[in-house]
């Protein structure tokens, strides 16, 4: 049960800082979204770990847009490009 918990606040916690990225795009300044791609980033990273070291943990996450396209991780990666 814990495990599952864990696995749906960081898959809450992925999309929040996602939304926050693509809500704020490149009008923010650069201070700013670098921050949150640091959060993203290390959202992510959490996540990856988790599934990794515990077998029972679910997987139905993948980053992955609506058939296929790529997901919120390249909006997050264009992003980063601008920011340098």
């Amino acid at each position: 049960m814990k495990i599952s918990c864990q696995y749906g606040l960081e898959v809450y916690q992925i999309y929040s800082d996602g939304f926050h990225l693509a809500a704020l795009g490149l009008q923010a300044d650069k201070g700013r979204l670098k921050a949150l791609i640091g959060d993203y980033d290390q959202t992510w990273a959490t996540f990856t770990k988790l599934k990794q070291e515990h077998a029972s943990c679910a997987t139905l996450y993948e980053d992955k847009a609506f058939l296929d396209k790529p997901g919120m991780g390249a909006m997050v990666d264009e992003l980063r490009k601008a920011v340098g």
